[in-house]
């Protein structure tokens, strides 16, 4: 008889672990996390070192491309076209390095407009060259897209933001997809970079899945917003 009533205590505890593995398994599965993160297994079974470190690549992501001048942003289901104040235009050739800081880069900020508020939006691509020597302080690799939008009266409502930084040319990129979330590596070399800019240096794409900022708890925008921007560069 003791030694039924061990099993049956040791059966008891055994469903009870089962139990509890379940319920932690629902709690992961229900609870939101980032639609980008990802297996970092698979970021480190790339061989990063092969992945070429310049600032253009080929091709940009397939959305229509404004006239030279402009840019063209999609965002909570409105289509926007904004002004640019100056040629953002990126040299085709890599910089000659005449500072410690010199890198390759695209950058560009400007605004779009909609009904009773507006968005700043600013981008940035940025690599310091391989054969750069000394090596400039700082990632080899980094890129920027950030999303900030006010009321008329400058009252910020949303802050959306992706990143990616490289330290090092032989190590995967950390990309994050909203202000809030931890850096991870990618789970594709597919999406990097992220901000494309083709090798005319005046064209840039970038389409994602961006998260807003904690900070706003009651936003009236969704938690996920599906956006792409066309830059095309030139006289303005």
């Amino acid at each position: 008889m003791p030694t039924l009533r061990i099993l049956a205590v040791l059966a008891s505890l055994s469903l009870l672990g089962c139990g509890n593995d379940e319920s932690a398994a629902n709690r992961s599965a229900s609870s939101p996390s980032s639609p980008a993160q990802a297996s970092t297994s698979a970021a480190e079974a790339i061989d990063w070192s092969s992945y070429p470190l310049v600032l253009f690549s080929e091709p940009l992501h397939d959305i229509p491309m404004p006239e030279p001048g402009k840019a063209r942003v999609e965002i909570f289901g409105q289509v926007l076209e904004g002004q640019l104040m100056s040629d953002c235009s990126a040299p085709t050739q890599v910089p000659e390095q005449v500072h410690d800081w010199t890198d390759h880069r695209f950058q560009i900020d400007f605004q779009v407009h909609m009904e009773g508020r507006y968005a700043n939006v600013s981008l940035l691509r940025r690599v310091v060259p391989e054969h750069y020597d000394p090596k400039p302080a700082g990632p080899s690799e980094m890129e920027n897209v950030n999303i900030r939008t006010h009321a008329r009266g400058g009252q910020s409502l949303d802050v959306r933001n992706h990143s990616l930084q490289r330290n090092r040319v032989d190590q995967p990129p950390r990309v994050s997809v909203s202000p809030n979330q931890r850096p991870e590596p990618p789970a594709s070399i597919n999406e990097v970079p992220g901000l494309r800019v083709h090798p005319d240096g005046r064209r840039a794409t970038f389409v994602g899945l961006l998260g807003r900022s904690d900070e706003f708890d009651n936003s009236e925008f969704d938690d996920w917003e599906e956006v792409r921007i066309a830059v095309h560069c030139g006289p303005v």
